[in-house]
């Protein structure tokens, strides 16, 4: 991949039309599948689908370990807003 997030501009652009979503707490891509009922689901996916290349691993393990070495529920208390972005990982890698 190269330095910015995205591995091509057909990925960009997908994101930018809504039909892959990247969520930068774990810095994880995932296909937005839309149901029937009108409810988004989301699909990981490890690489891209248009240059091949392998996309980062997903930190959602790690962001839930964190929290929990922290006291904090996810499902039940309020997320510090260092968690609710990509802020934590560049927290944790200068640690």
């Amino acid at each position: 991949m190269s330095g910015d997030r995205f591995c091509c501009e057909v990925m960009l652009r997908q994101i930018e039309d809504g039909l892959i979503a990247y969520d930068e707490r774990y810095d994880e891509y995932n296909i937005v599948l839309k149901s029937e009922d009108g409810i988004d689901l989301l699909q990981k996916i490890d690489f891209c689908p248009w240059s091949g290349d392998k996309l980062p691993d997903s930190q959602r393990d790690k962001w839930f370990d964190e929290l929990e070495e922290k006291g904090v529920d996810p499902m039940n208390d309020d997320i510090p807003t260092s968690y609710q972005s990509a802020e934590w990982r560049a927290a944790s890698s200068r640690v």
